[in-house]
């Protein structure tokens, strides 16, 4: 089973969440995290490509989404687009705190 969140980037609190299926890939869940009033959207390498999906290209978000591994292993050291990859990191690491309370309540 996947857990999906949906944080609010200023406030780090949860706003929406979603579980699927573990061999279900992490786009079928897209829908249901987005609310509809964000102005920005950060997310792992796994929603990669979710501003072409249909539900999603009328919406006038800013798309932050993480390279795969082995891209971002191909960035210049100290370089731009490897600061641009450490602050998506850094912004979707809110999120990830709240899998550690998750994990701790239910195990």
């Amino acid at each position: 089973m996947n857990l999906h969140v949906g944080v609010d980037d200023e406030s780090d609190l949860v706003h929406s969440m979603s579980t699927t299926a573990a061999k279900m890939h992490d786009l079928t869940a897209s829908e249901e995290l987005l609310h509809g009033e964000e102005d920005r959207v950060w997310a792992d390498a796994g929603y990669e490509g979710i501003e072409k999906r249909e539900e999603h290209r009328e919406r006038q978000v800013s798309w932050h989404i993480a390279l795969r591994p082995w891209k971002r292993k191909t960035l210049p050291k100290g370089g731009v687009d490897e600061l641009m990859e450490r602050c998506k990191a850094s912004v979707r690491a809110k999120a990830g705190h709240v899998f550690f309370y998750v994990k701790r309540m239910f195990g």
